[in-house]
């Protein structure tokens, strides 16, 4: 009586084959599509891959700056690049006068399932992350706070323990291409 419906069948498992989402259909005939069938709709209403990033979807940060004793910390970061669980990219700290404590290295940002569909989805997200510098290869913890505004931007602030005591950087960041 089903036997239309196999080629369905085929369908949705070369859909969900190259989603990366490994099935097993169940073993009544009767059911079978419509467990295909939730398989596919599902992530349309709101399930765990829809809320995902592309991966190879960029993260651009603005550049900020921090207030420190008698001077002044520039921080710059480069598009960050979603890669499985976590957003990389380079960083660039300006301290002046303190030119010599100036720094760049690799930032590497957790950005977990989780926290991915809470910003997609309007809801601040905490996240963690480390600052290597390329220079002595020190690494600093961060802390930060992603707040969704509209669409695909929102505002994000990164808390770093320096020798200088901690700084907390304020900026905008939005997703692109």
């Amino acid at each position: 009586m089903l036997g239309g419906f196999l080629p369905i069948r085929g369908f949705v498992r070369a859909c969900l084959f190259n989603f990366g989402i490994n099935m097993t259909f169940m073993a009544h005939r009767g059911t079978e599509w419509v467990a295909g069938l939730l398989l596919v709709v599902g992530p349309l209403w709101g399930g765990e891959s829809a809320a995902r990033l592309p991966v190879g979807r960029r993260l651009f940060v603005e550049p900020c700056s921090a207030s420190i004793r008698l001077g002044k910390v520039s921080l710059v970061v480069t598009p960050l690049i979603h890669r499985g669980k976590t957003c990389t990219g380079n960083y660039q700290l300006k301290v002046s006068p303190y030119f010599f404590k100036n720094e760049k290295g690799t930032l590497v940002l957790d950005a977990s399932d989780a926290l991915v569909m809470k910003l997609m989805s309007g809801k601040p997200a905490s996240f963690v992350g480390k600052a290597t510098n390329s220079r002595n290869g020190k690494v600093r913890k961060i802390f930060g706070k992603a707040v969704p505004s509209a669409g695909e931007t929102g505002r994000v602030t990164f808390s770093i323990n320096t020798e200088f005591g901690q700084m907390v950087f304020n900026t905008k960041y939005h997703f692109g291409d």
